[in-house]
């Protein structure tokens, strides 16, 4: 006597095993030990930064100057402040200017580098808004103090261009700095 199963017989079958192969089972680490922290709860977990000794510290110092007639959007030059060394990365982590102008301009300063594959960025700083800084009102000084976090690719170079809202006036001087630090890559 012949025995057959019955269509539904099979697609039942099928279908159990297909959902026992696909059902999360539990996983097995190699190596399953729990991690035990003995410290008690007034005392801090140590924590080591494996990337701190790697930083090389870097300071990029501008001293700029307005000249009469220098005002934006017509933007002098940029200068270039510093040029990323091959195999390494430039991070910028502070902005810091004191630059004055005459009363009433407003001031700007962009940051040019090149990051993510050879593209150019800008970064316009912001600056607080000008504070007098004479008796007769006639001169006011843009300051900032910002944290940033800048990336600049090997070869980049890190210019700056500073630029007032009008150009009437004396010439006036004023200093940017950044700091940062240099990570090695990987050739």
């Amino acid at each position: 006597m012949k025995t057959s199963t019955s269509p539904f017989r099979r697609a039942l079958f099928l279908g159990l095993t297909l959902t026992a192969a696909l059902l999360p089972r539990a996983a097995q680490a190699q190596f399953s030990s729990p991690v035990r922290i003995t410290n008690t709860t007034t005392q801090s977990v140590p924590v080591k930064d494996q990337d701190l000794g790697a930083r090389q510290p870097v300071y990029l110092h501008a001293a700029v100057t307005f000249f009469d007639g220098s005002y934006f959007p017509h933007l002098l030059p940029a200068a270039n402040l510093y040029t990323v060394p091959a195999n390494k990365r430039l991070v910028l982590e502070y902005f810091t200017a004191d630059i004055p102008a005459m009363a009433g301009q407003r001031v700007r300063v962009t940051l040019q580098t090149t990051s993510a594959g050879n593209s150019t960025a800008l970064y316009y700083m912001p600056l607080e808004t000008p504070v007098a800084t004479d008796s007769l009102n006639l001169q006011a000084t843009s300051i900032a103090s910002r944290l940033i976090r800048i990336y600049c690719d090997p070869g980049a170079g890190v210019q700056i261009s500073v630029a007032r809202s009008a150009n009437l006036g004396v010439p006036a001087s004023g200093d940017i700095t950044f700091s940062g630090y240099l990570v090695d890559l990987l050739p």
